[in-house]
């Protein structure tokens, strides 16, 4: 009878302490085999400076000229976590500029005017690596911080849009270059919640430079 109980108190303490241990454990949403998709914009300093070099070619032809229109680096991409501490993934950016419309007159048919637009588009397409060098597991959210580098191409293309007019007048600038590309990540935030119908969805934050953006990056992402 003696043994029966000893047992029996055996059996409760290891359900207890399982149970105990199981119920203390924090779920983690970068564990081994995750994966992140994100979408995110960044910041338009490098397009500023596209805008800038385009009035300058421009401000003698069209000294008053409306503003040019900036797109802002858009950037998606996923992170797919080898370990909890190591990813790689592929990231795609885009973006652009393009100045007002501009008129050109048609020297053969006086009073004629050819509509136009000047339009500097660029993308990317990388491979990254990074290490999330501080993972944070709660019960609310998993919080990583990282650094990391993407390696891959980067194309800019730079277009004369003809809107209206004949055009056989005008010197039209239509050409394209592309290169090796590289995108580093100085420090990164990505927290996934854990809540109930939140659950996997998050945001993101980085700070870098290269061929994306210059500055900082913020977005949405989804953890599986």
């Amino acid at each position: 009878m003696k043994y029966i109980h000893i047992s029996i108190f055996a059996i409760v303490f290891f359900w207890g302490s399982t149970a105990w241990s199981q119920s203390d454990k924090k779920p983690n949403a970068f564990k081994s085999n995750a994966i992140t998709f994100y979408y995110g914009t960044g910041s338009d300093m490098s397009q500023q400076q596209i805008s800038d070099q385009l009035d300058e070619q421009l401000k003698y032809d069209y000294p008053n000229k409306a503003n040019n229109t900036i797109q802002a680096p858009q950037i998606i991409g996923y992170q797919y976590h080898i370990k909890e501490r190591l990813s790689i993934g592929l990231v795609y950016c885009i973006s652009n500029v393009q100045t007002p419309t501009l008129e050109y007159p048609d020297f053969q048919n006086p009073g004629e005017v050819t509509e136009y637009t000047y339009r500097v588009g660029l993308n990317s397409f990388l491979g990254s690596v990074n290490w999330h060098w501080y993972v944070r597991n709660g019960n609310k959210s998993t919080l990583a911080l990282n650094s990391g580098i993407a390696l891959g191409v980067f194309n800019v293309n730079f277009e004369t849009n003809i809107l209206s007019g004949d055009a056989s007048n005008l010197p039209q600038i239509n050409l394209s270059q592309g290169g090796s590309g590289w995108q580093l990540t100085l420090v990164g935030i990505k927290q996934a919640f854990h809540y109930q119908y939140l659950k996997g969805f998050g945001y993101h934050a980085s700070l870098g430079l290269g061929v994306n953006t210059i500055g900082l990056t913020t977005g949405i992402n989804y953890t599986l």
